[in-house]
């Protein structure tokens, strides 16, 4: 790896230099330049077909991603094998599962709430139309800028979750309520532009590949998702570089790309006990 330097804060600094900002722009771009560019939207793309476990495979793939850029074992993208399947799998279902046990307890309240307020709304414009129809101009765009507010807090929220779920490979270590309050008090601020840049992005892209026949959606949904593992990168660098508690990693498998050296990516703060080194025996 390349040369670890100190930071205030007294942690080592791989690359020499701390992230001040998120390059949201950059991540997006960046997706082109790895030489496994084509490769990875092919079989991404394909994954994407796979009933039932897609998902899973998918978040595996992220978070593999975004470890072994951390650790500085790749200068881009990993190349998506499915000879990695049981791996990505093992990895992915937990973020996966959190994701699902939060919809489940989370959408039937706000179903409720929703519900509620609207049958409450057509009711009170059959009793009296006119004041129906004034109430219902006032609730209705209240209810749409409500649930896009809810989206975007829960998605903030569960950032923190998610990152450490996926890259400690463990279910309850993504439910560290102290992490997540320092993670969040930390970098609430860019957590939560950057959640907002992923589902701007997320929604143009989705536009985009319905105007081209819907065919752009497959390549613009990979583009996504290799985007969004740059910024969640990002945003954990600059957690550990405000003197964050760093997740705790498990040895990683043999099978993984050359050591790189990082040149033109931010830096990151990283204790010594941050990422173990590789373990032969790991599969």
């Amino acid at each position: 790896m390349s040369e670890a330097t100190t930071t205030n804060s007294g942690k080592e600094t791989i690359g020499g230099v701390a992230p001040k900002r998120i390059q949201f722009f950059a991540s997006y771009s960046d997706v082109f330049q790895g030489p496994h560019f084509t490769h990875n939207l092919i079989y991404i793309s394909i994954a994407i077909f796979i009933p039932v476990l897609n998902q899973v495979l998918l978040l595996g793939y992220l978070y593999e991603t975004i470890e072994l850029k951390f650790r500085g074992l790749t200068a881009s993208y990993e190349k998506f094998e499915f000879r990695h399947f049981n791996r990505y799998l093992r990895r992915g279902v937990w973020p996966y599962l959190i994701i699902h046990i939060l919809q489940t307890l989370m959408i039937p309240v706000f179903q409720i709430l929703t519900q509620t307020t609207v049958f409450g709304t057509m009711a009170l414009m059959r009793s009296d139309r006119e004041t129906g129809i004034l109430i219902a101009a006032i609730v209705i765009p209240l209810i749409v800028l409500g649930f896009i507010l809810f989206i975007l807090l829960m998605s903030v929220l569960l950032t923190p979750v998610y990152l450490r779920a996926g890259l400690s490979q463990d279910f309850s270590e993504g439910f560290k309520i102290s992490w997540i309050r320092d993670f969040l008090s930390r970098c609430w601020l860019e957590t939560l532009i950057a959640n907002l840049f992923m589902i701007l992005v997320g929604l143009l892209g989705t536009v985009i590949g319905i105007l081209l026949f819907c065919v752009g959606l497959l390549p613009i949904s990979v583009i996504c998702l290799l985007g969004n593992a740059a910024i969640l990168l990002q945003l954990y660098q600059l957690y550990l570089a405000r003197g964050g508690e760093p997740i705790p990693l498990k040895p990683m498998a043999t099978d993984v790309p050359p050591v790189y050296q990082p040149t033109a990516e931010p830096g990151l703060t990283l204790p010594n006990s941050a990422a173990p080194p590789l373990d032969p025996e790991a599969t």
